[in-house]
């Protein structure tokens, strides 16, 4: 048996693991005659020459054994869902039509590498310079720049959302941090900046929030959240929120509240009812249900300036400037009855009357001067 080769077969006969013997005995005027040769069959036992380096072997019903060497170069090879062309070298999951170098088929959801030009919906493009997530609304992250954009062209999108469906009282957390060893006063912590279009076509930015440390001494840290807004072409603060301290006009509010510039109270409605209207009020410091109001009244009163006051929790009209004629009015202690009067047009004070016919008049009582009651 030296000068011979065995053809072996697997056969059911003798179970799909037990081969035989085929009753062809090759000898040793075998048709293979070079090293790499398939012996194969078409009508009857036949020899395939091996092909050249590099080639590699392919089905083919049109040769007469149904085999052909062929080269490599730009050719897919398939495996269920999985393709890989070796001329170009794009690796295709889940689809035979490849859209890129690297292309997986989730049921229609692309993911790609190096694809060119803009990608559809539930497709992601991962690319040297960008990558891009595409759909109604396209994610791109620029790697040479560190930029991630959220784009699109539907009206109130995209949209940016965190849920959490903990049965607990937490919430999301969108986090700035600014982690340096070198921590210093006056540092940004992190940036919301409003953009939009002018009428040149500029992208020019018209508000922004941001953070700042202004102690960053350990166990007395500050910050502090600064508000501002485009006014004529440039950035000007607009609120700042230091430490306790609330700024508006200054970016170093001194006080609770540090207001640069004028006030407007502009009540939407107005009330001739004490403590009722928009106004300024001063509570007392331990909260006891006593202290002030300034407010504007109703057009029952013309709209008259008045101070109130808080007692025992119960508001009371105090007194009041007639918006009209500026005319000065005080009232008893529940606030019902004008008690005194200062006439602005006449320089005429009445005391016990709101009609004062004197510089000074005084009806129901008397003018101590000195000891003497006249």
């Amino acid at each position: 048996m030296a000068n011979y080769q065995k053809i072996l077969k697997n056969t059911s006969t003798y179970g799909a693991n037990k081969p035989y013997v085929d009753s062809k005995i090759v000898s040793a005027s075998s048709p293979l005659t070079t090293k790499g040769d398939v012996y194969t069959f078409s009508t009857s036992g036949a020899r395939l020459p091996v092909g050249s380096n590099g080639q590699v072997l392919q089905a083919d019903s049109t040769e007469a054994t149904g085999l052909k060497w062929v080269t490599s170069t730009s050719s897919n090879y398939y495996a269920d869902s999985l393709s890989f062309n070796t001329g170009n070298g794009v690796l295709t999951i889940g689809r035979t039509s490849p859209l890129a170098d690297l292309t997986v088929d989730l049921d229609g959801r692309y993911i790609t590498s190096g694809i060119a030009g803009s990608i559809a919906t539930d497709q992601i493009a991962v690319g040297t310079g960008t990558d891009t997530i595409g759909g109604a609304s396209t994610f791109t992250y620029d790697d040479s720049t560190d930029a991630v954009t959220l784009s699109s062209a539907t009206a109130s999108k995209p949209t940016f959302t965190l849920t959490n469906t903990n049965a607990d009282a937490t919430s999301p957390f969108l986090i700035f941090n600014k982690n340096t060893a070198s921590p210093a006063v006056g540092d940004n912590l992190g940036y919301i900046r409003f953009d939009g279009k002018d009428s040149a076509g500029g992208s020019p930015t018209y508000a922004d929030i941001f953070a700042q440390s202004t102690n960053v001494t350990n166990t007395t840290e500050e910050g502090a959240i600064r508000f501002r807004t485009s006014t004529g072409g440039s950035m000007a603060d607009l609120m700042i929120l230091s430490g306790s301290n609330v700024g508006i006009g200054t970016t170093a509010p001194s006080e609770k509240l540090d207001v640069q510039g004028s006030i407007l109270v502009d009540p939407s409605t107005g009330s001739d009812t004490a403590g009722t209207s928009a106004g300024i009020k001063f509570n007392a410091q331990d909260d006891s249900g006593v202290g002030w109001n300034l407010r504007l009244g109703d057009s029952s009163d013309d709209g008259d300036f008045n101070i109130d006051r808080l007692y025992s929790s119960t508001w009371y009209k105090s007194a009041s400037i007639d918006r009209s004629t500026g005319d000065f009015i005080w009232y008893d202690d529940d606030g019902s009855t004008a008690k005194m009067l200062w006439d602005a047009s006449t320089n005429r004070l009445g005391i016990g009357t709101t009609a004062p016919a004197e510089k000074l008049s005084i009806v129901g009582g008397n003018l101590l001067l000195g000891t003497n009651a006249k």
